[in-house]
């Protein structure tokens, strides 16, 4: 059985350096928002376009196993579902990215090495990046 852990903050479990730069980051007004917005708009839309050009994007009918992963990180994380994408990539890795719609990458040769359990521990890696807005 999994645990959840609704309505969890970032500060439960960010590290003490991340969270010392996001502190930084805010402590100069409105720096945060500002850097938001610009990088919303200016490469948000192109990296989504790119995602959805060059990845499979998952769902109830495009790897579902690894949907359900994604919607059970989330659900334990009390986050909104971002959208994921499976991209063939040689390279072991996976990405968190967005700041107005997120969505979680991973390549195709981390699911030919891991099992299930190992892919859900990267999927909740990506999520909790998202949690604690590492975008920023």
């Amino acid at each position: 059985m999994r645990r959840a852990f609704p309505g969890i903050h970032p500060d439960a479990f960010a590290h003490p350096e991340d969270k010392a730069a996001l502190e930084a980051l805010r402590s100069v007004p409105g720096l945060d928002v500002l850097m938001r917005k610009v990088l919303s708009s200016a490469t948000e839309s192109q990296f989504h376009a790119h995602r959805a050009q060059s990845s499979v994007l998952l769902g109830p009918h495009q790897f579902p196993s690894i949907h359900r992963m994604v919607r059970r990180a989330c659900e334990a994380l009390d986050l909104p579902e971002p959208r994921a994408y499976l991209s063939t990539h040689p390279m072991i890795n996976a990405t968190a990215f967005g700041f107005e719609s997120y969505t979680i990458t991973l390549h195709s040769a981390l699911i030919d090495l891991l099992d299930d359990d190992e892919i859900l521990a990267v999927v909740g890696h990506e999520t909790g990046h998202i949690l604690c807005e590492h975008m920023l």
